[in-house]
């Protein structure tokens, strides 16, 4: 075939990359759809972040792009970040002063870092051999390694579950996640880029974080959303919730 094969992105957060893109592409190929399929979801991906590279993605010129949304990415913010940093006493930013400068970059950037980049010297320097010494474990699934774990068992995720607090969802124009997600759709769109939704299948004991109105709101937006522009939506966020 002289054609290049047309591509497939599947974009999202962790919840989205044990996606296997392999057999997703072996799955169309049985069914006379030739694709090259990647899974470039990323750890921690918001819409936010997501829309600062989105011209990475069009540039790449994909056909169909699969988007896993969730109730996460539309989280409620429940305080400022501003209001918990830089209240810590003298003493114990003249003894450790890396957490006076993280503090003050969260304060004037309204961000928490510690919560979106690993702080543990540990852990920067692991990341640091393995993107240097291994790479990438697949080519079509660039960031992240598959390693297998033991699952836990169920009684366990849930109480682990029910020692979290309560999350709040707001999928409204008031929340900066909803407009980079718009944004995002309306670039996609207008370089004639398809576009598919899902939203990001959860435990019932993740569900249960999150409020029962929320969670018909964030429904409702979505069929909204979908319809103002034209694109198909999946609702599996709770279609597994019992498996």
């Amino acid at each position: 075939d002289t054609h290049e094969s047309k591509k497939i992105f599947i974009i999202g957060s962790s919840s989205v990359y044990p996606i296997n893109s392999t057999f997703v592409q072996n799955y169309l190929e049985q069914n006379n759809l030739t694709y090259q399929v990647y899974d470039l979801a990323d750890m921690s991906d918001t819409p936010s972040r997501r829309l600062a590279h989105i011209q990475n993605l069009i540039s790449m010129k994909p056909d169909l792009i699969v988007y896993g949304i969730g109730l996460y990415d539309f989280e409620k913010k429940s305080y400022d970040t501003r209001s918990q940093v830089l209240t810590k006493t003298v003493s114990t930013y003249f003894q450790n002063p890396h957490i006076f400068f993280s503090d003050l970059i969260a304060y004037i950037s309204n961000v928490d870092l510690n919560s979106k980049i690993p702080t543990s010297p540990k852990d920067k320097t692991l990341l640091t051999i393995k993107y240097v010494l291994r790479g990438p474990e697949y080519s079509d699934h660039p960031f992240i390694n598959f390693k297998s774990t033991t699952t836990a068992d169920s009684e366990s995720f849930s109480n682990l579950m029910e020692s979290m607090h309560s999350v709040r969802v707001d999928i409204s124009n008031s929340n900066k996640d909803f407009i980079a997600f718009s944004e995002i759709i309306n670039q996609l769109q207008n370089n004639k880029i398809d576009v598919l939704i899902f939203t990001n299948p959860y435990h019932r004991s993740v569900l249960n974080q999150f409020n029962e109105n929320d969670q018909l709101e964030f429904v409702k937006s979505l069929n909204k959303f979908s319809s103002d522009n034209n694109i198909h939506v999946y609702f599996l966020h709770d279609k597994y919730a019992d498996m």
